[in-house]
């Protein structure tokens, strides 16, 4: 069981809106999944999805985007390196922009794609 501690006692003290999990925010009119549905359910999603090769996600994480040729309708996709989800892009205006979180960024630089 969980014993008594004070990040116990500091996470009871957080106030709570709305219990759940978050799947999707609105950004710029567009619906955005949320990181932790991609890594939860990201197996089960069979459209708006891109597998890059280990290159392309590379270009992607350093540049910020690439060209996009998947003629997929812009909007959010999730992206997949290895068939394993790697994070979230958007495609406008023929380019995929990486949306990936800092923390995903920080470990690229640092150790490079696995």
């Amino acid at each position: 069981m969980i014993r008594r501690s004070a990040h116990i006692e500091q996470a009871l003290a957080v106030k709570v809106h709305v219990p759940g999990l978050a799947v999707l925010r609105r950004v710029s009119g567009y619906l955005k999944p949320t990181g932790a549905i991609l890594q939860l359910a990201g197996h089960l999603v069979s459209r708006n999805a891109l597998d890059l090769s280990e290159e392309e996600l590379s270009r992607l994480l350093e540049k910020g985007h690439i060209a996009d040729e998947s003629g997929l309708e812009e909007g959010y996709v999730m992206i997949r390196a290895g068939g394993v989800p790697a994070g979230c892009g958007l495609i406008l205006g023929g380019r995929l922009l990486g949306r990936f979180p800092k923390w995903f960024r920080a470990m690229y630089k640092k150790y490079g794609v696995a």
